[in-house]
């Protein structure tokens, strides 16, 4: 997943809090899935405005 360890223990910490058992085992997959899909259109919309 290639996610800091220091960020996977803050996701771990505020989904426990927030969601109790479920934040604790869907925290990470769910945050992976977001960033994922947050860096994939960051790139888009890189190169869509990188052309005059």
């Amino acid at each position: 997943m290639r996610i800091n360890p220091v960020i996977v223990l803050i996701i771990l910490t505020i989904g426990g809090k927030l969601f109790h058992i479920w934040g604790l085992i869907l925290g990470v997959p769910i945050c992976t899935y977001i960033f994922g899909y947050a860096i994939k259109n960051n790139r888009k919309e890189g190169a869509t405005h990188a052309t005059p």
